[in-house]
């Protein structure tokens, strides 16, 4: 304890390490407030809109969609933070992304015909045709007579349906936790 502190800068960022899902956020709130002066909507969405590295936002108007999701690029840019496999349901907000920042399947998307890929954003699918999200649960391992309401699930029928549901922004939580607290 009679020696002096050392520091050490880390240069590079491990993956594995339990503190890394925090490193990421962090480094990408604090490089967004240097923006603050210049893009106040477009940090507040850098801070606000960031589900650990997907993005999600919605504005009222295309224009402002493009300025922003453009505002944005450039932010996490200047953090070494590439914003890549962007989706909109919307011709205009994408043909303002390049393409080499495009999801893989929207690279080549034909608006006038209609042709919308399913997507998942957050752990849910979206509906680009209505702009919904939704959820899909797979239920196949749970029993049809629980399914159907003739037989009570035991408790581990009842984690597996619960568990089944992915919900990470907590759209459906009011659903999931009165099965969680079934569960305590």
């Amino acid at each position: 304890r009679s020696h002096p502190h050392e520091w050490y800068d880390m240069q590079g960022m491990g993956f594995g390490t339990t503190s890394t899902t925090s490193y990421g956020p962090f480094v990408e709130n604090k490089n967004a407030q240097n923006f603050y002066m210049d893009y106040p909507k477009s940090v507040e969405a850098v801070v606000n809109k960031f589900y650990v590295d997907d993005y999600l936002d919605s504005t009222p108007t295309k224009e402002e969609a493009c300025a922003r999701l453009q505002e944005v690029i450039n932010i996490q840019k200047k953090a070494s933070f590439e914003l890549c496999n962007i989706v909109s349901n919307n011709k205009i907000v994408m043909d303002s992304v390049s393409e080499e920042l495009r999801a893989k399947e929207w690279k080549s998307l034909d608006f006038d015909n209609g042709e919308m890929p399913t997507g998942r954003i957050l752990g849910l699918w979206w509906n680009q045709e209505s702009d919904e999200l939704q959820f899909r649960v797979n239920l196949n391992k749970v029993p049809n007579e629980i399914l159907n309401g003739e037989m009570r699930p035991n408790k581990r029928e009842l984690l597996r349906v619960v568990m089944a549901i992915s919900d990470p922004p907590g759209f459906g939580a009011t659903l999931v936790c009165q099965g969680k607290l079934l569960m305590q």
